[in-house]
Formats: C-alpha cells, sequence, structure tokens
C-alpha cells in the first residue's frame, strides 16, 4: 500500500511539473509579438531587409516587412545597404534614412522608381528588377554629387528627374496616410521668360518665380553659360534675384539659374536671350 501511495504521488509531481512547464511556455508564446511595417515610395516590392534579432526576408506585394516588436530593420539592394530604422507600424519612406539630406533621400526614390521591373510608374507598387540591382556599384552613395551619372552609367538606364521622383513619392506618402517632413521639398527654380533685346542694351534677369513648397527662404545661383563669340558679358551679381549683364554682341545668350535652400538644390533652369 506505502509503495502504491508513493506511486501516486511521483504520478501526482509529474503531472505537475508537466503542467507548470505548458503554462510557462503559453505565457512566453503570449509576451512575444512582431510588427509589420511597410516601405513606401509606392509599395516597394523585393527589398531585402534583416530584422536586429536575427530573421530576415524580402518585402512582399504590398511592402511589408515583418519584425519582433522592438527590433531596428536594416534594408538593402543586394549588397547595398540603404539604412537602418526602428521597427514600427507607419510607413518607412526614403525620407526616414535622411532626415538632413533631402537630395540623398530624392536619390534613393529616384534609383527604386527606376528599378521597377514593370515600368508602370501609376500602378501603385514598385517590383525591384533583381537584374538591375546585380549591376549597382558596390560605392553607391545616395549623397554623392555624382551619383545621377554613376548609377545611369553602372546600369544603362535614365533615372526619373528629382522632382518626378519626388511628387510621385510624396504622393504615395499622403496615399498611405502619411505626412511629408518639413524640408522634404526640393526647391523650383525658374529663371523667367525668354527674352529679346537690343545690341549693347542691358538684360535684368528674374528669378523671383522660383519656390519651394516648405516655405524655405533661397539663395540663387546665375550663371552665363552661354555667350557669342566675342562677348565679354558678365552678370553683375550671380547670387541675387535679379542680376543684369550687357548683351554686348550680336547673338544668343543663355543664363541658367539653380535655387537651394541650405543643401538642397534644385534642377537648372534657363532662359535665352536674343
Amino acid at each position: 500500500m506505502a509503495g502504491h501511495r508513493a506511486w501516486k504521488f511521483a504520478g501526482y509531481l509529474f503531472l505537475l511539473l508537466v503542467s507548470s512547464l505548458f503554462i510557462v511556455s503559453c505565457g512566453s508564446s503570449e509576451g512575444s509579438s512582431t510588427t509589420t511595417g511597410q516601405f513606401i515610395d509606392d509599395p516597394v516590392q523585393g527589398l531585402d531587409y534583416t530584422c536586429s534579432s536575427g530573421s530576415s526576408g524580402v518585402t512582399n506585394g504590398n511592402g511589408e516587412y515583418v519584425c519582433d516588436a522592438g527590433d531596428d530593420v536594416t534594408f538593402s539592394l543586394g549588397s547595398i545597404v540603404i539604412g537602418t530604422v526602428a521597427v514600427q507600424a507607419a510607413a518607412i519612406t526614403p525620407y526616414s534614412f535622411f532626415a538632413s539630406d533631402t537630395e540623398a533621400a530624392i536619390n534613393l526614390a529616384r534609383l527604386l522608381q527606376a528599378l521597377d521591373s514593370d515600368g508602370l510608374p501609376n500602378n501603385g507598387v514598385i517590383v525591384i528588377d533583381a537584374s538591375l540591382v546585380a549591376l549597382l556599384p558596390t560605392d553607391t552613395n545616395f549623397s554623392s554629387p555624382t551619383f545621377e551619372t554613376d548609377i545611369e552609367n553602372a546600369l544603362g538606364i535614365e533615372l526619373p528627374s528629382p522632382e518626378e521622383a519626388q511628387a510621385r513619392l510624396n504622393e504615395a506618402i499622403i496615399l498611405s496616410g502619411g505626412s511629408i517632413p518639413n524640408g522634404g521639398n526640393i526647391p523650383v527654380a525658374d529663371a523667367g521668360l525668354d527674352q529679346s533685346v537690343v545690341t549693347a542694351s542691358s538684360v535684368t534677369l528674374d528669378g523671383s518665380g522660383s519656390s519651394d513648397a516648405d516655405g524655405d527662404a533661397l539663395s540663387y545661383d546665375w550663371s552665363l553659360v552661354v555667350r557669342p563669340p566675342g562677348s565679354r558679358a558678365a552678370l553683375s551679381g550671380a547670387s541675387v534675384v535679379d542680376p543684369t549683364f550687357t548683351a554686348d554682341v550680336d547673338g544668343a545668350y543663355v543664363a541658367q539659374l539653380i535655387v537651394q535652400y541650405v543643401t538642397v538644390s534644385s534642377s537648372a533652369a534657363t532662359v535665352t536671350i536674343t
């Protein structure tokens, strides 16, 4: 009888131990959670990502990735690391990696849009072309002043203009319920209307139509990029909104204007004077 009671007691202990392990296991499972986030420049399918907890994957057709809550996540294009940010339910965009460098953010947007395998900018998704990713230079630098030339030469493609890429990116962010970060707009240069003048007369250029959607104050950088043979024309001031010069000989003059806010520069605008 004593032996029977001992075996019965041992059985109770075994069941108690198993139950405890089961409860601990369930508690552990319930305590862990994941976060599903999204990468947008339109939703981007085919981006490699690695979570700081060790898991990895590729963004799906909605631009989604999944990591443990509290992780950081690193995005890559093949061997090119884009950057690392905190895992979040809010959409991750090119601005997320370059908070103080709008030009670099837009360069990333331009590249992603150019890598779209279906070439359809209005279908609401970017599907990364792996064959083009394989051609990316290993030293790709989104902040480089030669970024456009480097990428176009390496991939044999033409990148969308900064203005086109930014408009598409910003529209996608707004459609996803997000907001454009302050300073997230590239200024637009306006060199004014073409002019016809009398030789030896003074010409006044007009950059007052230039704008910045963020309302930032702009600086001006004018230059005469074309002058007729024999002309010695020079601008009265390259950094003012309305410089002047004298059209000293017959022919065509082309003035170029680039406007800038801190380190964010516009594309060049030109005006022709004849």
